[in-house]
């Protein structure tokens, strides 16, 4: 299964000039290196709820001085190869240069589970309940999405190995 995870704000966030974000897919708590994705705020930015503030699998660089201040893009996910089973716990690990603290970042971040289609097959605010979210030191975080509620993802992977 290819898979990318974005995360997006769930409230306005203000990211000041020479910022950055990196995010890795964790499978079973096993960091998948590969999956790593940057973006890098040269400039700031004001992320608006809805709005992807960094994906997995690619390096996105904003600089207003390349669009109007107005105009942010960062590109989504580009979607890995991920061996996945249908009882396999996802989730991700952050690495910001933001000095946030663990419930900021629950209160203002929502993973978004990108599958083969392209469309979100899930959106998951960090707030929620079953959503773990371990502070593993300045600016890094491990995010477990535990059992993430998302029926299609688990008839996806049943379909995959043969309706089990």
């Amino acid at each position: 299964m290819r898979l990318g995870i974005e995360l997006t704000a769930v409230s306005e966030l203000w990211v000041p000039p020479r910022s950055h974000f990196e995010v890795r897919i964790t499978l079973n708590g096993t960091v998948l290196e590969e999956t790593a994705g940057r973006d890098e705020y040269r400039t700031a930015a004001r992320i608006t709820p809805g709005q992807r503030i960094c994906a997995t699998g690619r390096l996105n660089i904003w600089d207003d001085s390349l669009a109007p201040a107005y105009v942010l893009r960062v590109r989504p996910a580009y979607l890995l190869p991920v061996d996945l089973r249908q009882r396999d716990r996802i989730g991700f690990l952050l690495r910001t240069s933001l000095a946030i603290g663990q419930g900021d970042l629950q209160r203002t971040i929502a993973a978004r589970i990108i599958g083969a289609g392209r469309r979100p097959s899930s959106e998951v605010p960090l707030w929620r309940p079953e959503v773990r979210v371990d502070w593993e030191g300045k600016g890094r975080f491990r995010v477990d999405l535990c059992d993430w509620p998302c029926s299609a993802r688990r008839e996806e992977v049943s379909e995959r190995e043969g309706g089990s």
